[in-house]
């Protein structure tokens, strides 16, 4: 598995650092969620659900 430490908006729509994250129909849960980007990341890439806690 890669390593899912950065988080920043350049790695994650840029580089598409959550690629091989399938997260179709799932429930993700983003802890430390300041900027919110990777929600609307996921959002994108048809998550069932999205819990953001900050």
């Amino acid at each position: 598995m890669k390593d899912y430490t950065k988080g920043d908006i350049i790695g994650v729509y840029i580089k598409e650092e959550y690629q091989d994250v399938n997260v179709k129909d799932k429930t993700v849960i983003d802890c430390g969620a300041t900027i919110r980007d990777s929600v609307i990341y996921f959002s994108l890439k048809g998550v069932k659900r999205v819990m953001a806690i900050a």
